[in-house]
């Protein structure tokens, strides 16, 4: 018995161990990202309404967020669930090929990208 239980407990760990052999770290900007930041998008959706109501109350008043913060709301939401659902059909490959990743470029021009310690 304590055989089985000594080794179930190393094949898990090594299950473990292969399972992070598997997803390196250049995976970050991969295909589960993307389907990730899909589902976010379309769950989290309807609260950018509230929100966007809210932040035109207290920056231009309530008339403006009554009126013109109910239209930028719906619209914001309508286009973060386009955009989630546009990401989760289209998730298992890229939609711009050969293109740099973007907000991943240097600030500085003369620094490559292989030197991640200055971007």
């Amino acid at each position: 018995m304590k055989t089985i239980l000594a080794s179930a407990a190393i094949v898990s760990l090594a299950i473990g161990a292969f399972a992070d052999i598997q997803d390196p770290p250049g995976n970050d900007f991969g295909p589960t990202r993307k389907l990730g930041r899909g589902i976010s998008n379309l769950i989290i959706a309807p609260t950018e309404f509230f929100t966007t109501v809210n932040q035109i109350n207290q920056t231009e008043g309530n008339s403006a967020g009554a009126g013109y913060g109910v239209w930028k709301g719906a619209g914001r939401t309508a286009a973060r669930q386009v955009a989630g659902l546009v990401e989760i059909l289209t998730f298992p490959f890229p939609i711009w090929h050969d293109s740099p990743e973007v907000g991943n470029e240097s600030k500085y021009p003369y620094v490559r990208d292989t030197h991640h310690d200055f971007n």
